[in-house]
């Protein structure tokens, strides 16, 4: 196996900030904007388990896909999208496997009226960070 340069590194945290970034900033938006329903809808998701599995599956698969193309650790950029490789993965294999763990977690986070807002902030402000550095930073400096 070729051994990745700084520069690939740094091509591949770019790469993935640009398609996580994005995502976290609207998954973020939509937390905030839903926070009043936020503790119905969880419930009504994990009654419906073909849903569940299905979105386990997706989820596990994006994260394997994170984890193979990108587990670096060089800048703080790198390791947040590893980090977040990391929780795809558990996150799918735990609805795939225990989606009444996942269900019980969601609820008990839902329960706090403050958390989902809490929650949707450091998703949206990571997603915006994570977004700069994928399509605004400059290619040297954005490891």
């Amino acid at each position: 196996m070729t051994r990745l340069t700084d520069q690939d590194r740094i091509a591949r945290t770019r790469l993935l900030a640009r398609i996580v970034g994005p995502f976290l900033l609207v998954a973020g938006a939509a937390v905030a904007l839903r926070a009043n329903t936020i503790d119905t809808l969880f419930p009504a998701f994990f009654q419906d388990t073909p849903l569940v599995l299905i979105t386990g599956v997706f989820t596990l698969m994006v994260g394997l896909v994170m984890v193979a193309a990108h587990h670096h650790w060089n800048s703080l950029a790198a390791s947040v999208i590893s980090v977040l490789a990391i929780v795809a993965v558990i996150r799918g294999v735990t609805l795939m496997l225990a989606p009444d763990l996942a269900a019980a977690l969601a609820e008990g986070v839902t329960h706090a009226p403050a958390v989902p807002l809490a929650l949707a902030a450091l998703i949206a402000i990571v997603g915006a960070w994570l977004t700069f550095i994928g399509w605004l930073q400059k290619a040297e400096s954005a490891s």
